[in-house]
Formats: structure tokens, sequence, C-alpha cells
């Protein structure tokens, strides 16, 4: 008889969440701390340690805010080592006003403001429900600490131009805003006489469908170039190749976590030890283009010279990415920097050039590539010349995604260069 083999028990690995959950309550609390200036800016991050054997940490970051929305921000980090919190929390924003407090009193105005958040119709940061597992269970047993929320007995919003939006430095037009699946034809908008037309231009932007404001300007751009008619945008900028659009960016898991991981501390940190984690991200995952783009992303914001090494060592590692490129062309052009960047392209303006040997263009690698050209003929006045990565543009990129609402200002400045006043006289 065959003797029956010793069953195998397979580790599964927990994420650190799972750990958070389950664990964070045994380890013993260590410091936490807060900014001096939390009662007079009403503004409080309030960091919370737990201690490993090992002598690494779990931590919980919290923003706080008492005048009206409760807890607005939450990051943590399951068994960190002692150096690499020191390190992130000597360079936060708020370092050089962080002090040392008694949990109880960290606790207390955590969960004070959790509670005037949600009076005032605010649910606590997302995750908040992970983290609030690094702090005691919310009970009788710890002494309770009253603190005065609102400013003077009353809730207050205070505005931040820096929370407004996830937009890039482009002025948006209020017009973009509205009607982008408005339907031209159904609408019966190619038939509008004269007076269709007076009334929808004396309507104030904000009212205006962005669909028939587009058919509007292509048509007078239209009248101007004829040849246009004519124009096959896809073939002029592809070449011929398909761009792939239905393609989705598979990152493996762990790259996944530590790029997730990176983009969840980014806001709080300073560009340098950002730029720090990128570079050891790029030792950790030496083939990863993903995470080199991002290093690529912080060289730039930490300086231009460092920006220029690592695009020329992503260049030489990925000399077939078309994204590298773009990354440095978008770096020129939001400097003004426009004469130089047909360079960065070896002056090729069709995007099957950069994917000799391959069927079909990558959609992230096209979107870059003709917003940056659209851009660029756009500084020139080149009508014509930008009007086929226009085109495609309009084209290939969804509604919800930045590219687009760039392109429509790029859109604006065009007509408004070639026709003087966008409300051009009809008649």
């Amino acid at each position: 008889m065959a003797k029956k083999k010793p069953t195998r028990v397979i580790q599964m690995p927990t994420s650190p969440e799972t750990q958070i959950r389950t664990r964070a309550r045994n380890l013993k609390i260590g410091k936490c701390y807060i900014n001096e200036d939390w009662d007079d800016s009403r503004e409080a991050i309030v960091i919370v340690t737990r201690e490993h054997i090992n002598g690494n940490l779990t931590v919980g970051f919290f923003l706080v805010d008492l005048a009206m929305q409760g807890i607005k921000e939450v990051t943590y980090w399951f068994n960190m080592p002692l150096r690499e919190f020191e390190k992130i929390k000597d360079d936060s924003e708020f370092s050089e006003t962080l002090t040392e407090t008694d949990y109880n009193f960290a606790h207390n105005l955590i969960y004070g403001a959790l509670e005037y958040g949600e009076d005032n119709g605010y649910k606590p940061h997302k995750d908040f429900a992970v983290a609030q597992y690094i702090l005691e269970e919310d009970t009788e047993d710890i002494p309770l600490i009253g603190f005065e929320f609102g400013v003077n007995g009353k809730p207050m919003l205070f505005y931040n131009p820096d929370e407004d939006s996830d937009e890039d430095d482009f002025e948006v037009d209020p017009l973009i805003e509205n009607g982008w699946d408005d339907d031209v034809d159904e609408m019966g908008v190619p038939t509008w006489g004269l007076e269709e037309w007076k009334e929808f231009l004396a309507k104030p932007k904000e009212e205006m469908s962005f669909r028939v404001f587009q058919y509007y300007i292509d048509q007078l751009f239209c009248l101007d170039h004829p040849e246009i008619e004519d124009l096959d945008a896809f073939e002029v900028v592809t070449g011929g190749l398909p761009i792939d659009i239905g393609a989705e960016m598979n990152i493996p898991a762990k790259e996944k976590e530590f790029l997730e991981s990176v983009v969840k501390v980014g806001d709080k940190l300073n560009p340098g030890i950002i730029f720090n984690l990128a570079a050891e991200g790029v030792r950790m995952f030496p083939k990863s283009k993903v995470i080199h783009y991002m290093w690529l992303t912080y060289g730039f914001s930490a300086s231009e010279e460092e920006g220029i090494r690592i695009y020329k060592e992503c260049l030489k590692k990925f000399p077939d990415n078309l994204d590298f490129r773009n990354l440095y062309a978008e770096f020129l052009l939001e400097d003004e920097r426009f004469d130089e960047m047909p360079g960065v392209y070896d002056h090729k303006e069709v995007l099957a050039d950069f994917f000799p040997g391959k069927d079909k263009i990558d959609f992230r690698a096209a979107v870059g590539f003709c917003n940056n050209y659209c851009w660029y003929y756009t500084d020139k006045e080149n009508l014509l010349k930008a009007e086929p990565f226009y085109q495609v543009l309009d084209t290939i990129v969804d509604t919800g995604i930045n590219y687009v609402h760039k392109i429509t200002i790029y859109r604006n400045v065009i007509l408004k260069l070639h026709n003087g006043i966008l409300k051009a006289e009809v008649e």
C-alpha cells in the first residue's frame, strides 16, 4: 500500500489591509503626533503608530478638518521599517510643526471629527474603513476629551483651490461640460437655418451643447478649407495602422501594488521622497515600463537635468516605447519650448514609424502623440497641420479623459485664430 503523502500547507499572501484589520489592535500603541497649529488652522494631521516586536511600525495618517468635513484623507502602512517612517514623517508638509501627543488626545480628536463631519453630511475618507483598526475601538473605555468643532460653533467650509479639480493647468471652458452625447443628426442640426443658429449662438456657453457647437465651428472651418472634407485623418496620422482602442493595460499584481502605494502617498510627501521611491521601484522591477514611466515623471518634477538623464536611460532600455517620448515632448510644451518638441520624435509625424513590424498602435501612445502635435501646431497657428491630429483625438478618446478637455480648448483656440471671433456672422 502506497504511503500517503503528507499534506502541504500553502501560505497564501495576505494584503496589508487584511493584516491591519486582523492584527493591528493586538500591537502595542506607539508614539502619536499632531501639528502644533491644529486648533488655529482648524486642520489637523494626526499620526498614530503601533509597534511590532521587530521594531517596525504600523502607521495611520489622518488628515482631519475640524471646521466642517471631518476625516478628509487617510493613509496607512503595515509593518513599516522605523527609518522609512521617520523619513516620511520628516519630509511631510507638516514636519516642522509636528509634535508628540498622547493616544487618548489623538483618538478623541479623530472620532470627534468623524462624528462632526457626518453630522454635516460628509462621509469619512474611504480608507478610514481600514485605518480605523489602527485605532482602538471607540468605546467608553477610552477617556473622553471634548473638542470644539466648526468655527465659532458653526460649520465652515474652507476653500482650497488645489482640491478643486484633477485637471491639468489648462483653463476649462464651461462649454465642454454639456452635450457630450448629443447626436446632431437626430437633433436636425444640419438642416438648421439662420434663425435657429442665431438662437443657439445667443445662449450663454453654459447652456450650449458641445456637440452642436463643435458642428458649427467645423462647418466654418470647412467653408474656408474645402480640402478638409477629403482628408483621411487616420491615414495621415497613423500611416494606415489601426489603433488598439480596446486594449487594457495588464500590470502584474506586485507592480500594481507598488504603484498604488506610491500614488497613495504622492500628494503628502515632497517630490524628492517620491522620486526616491520611484527609483527604488525601478530597482525592484527593472523590466517594468510603467514603473520606469513613473520614475521619469517624478524625474522631471525633480529637475530638468534629472528628467533628461532618466529619459535617455528609459529610451535606451525601451527604444520602441513611445510613451517616454510623449512625456518628454509634453514637458517641453508645458515649458513653452515649442521649437524643441519635433526633435523628440526625430521630426516624424506618423505613428506607424514608431511601431515597426507591429500590426496595431498602442492607444495610450497614440493619444499622447496626437495631443502633443495638436498642441504644437496650434501654437504655430498652422490649422491644417493641426486638423488631422485633432480629428483622431476627437474620434478615439472617451469624454471622461482629460485629453478631451485639452483638445477642446485647442480647437477653440484654432478657430479663434482663424475666424477672429468664434461667433462669426452666419449670414
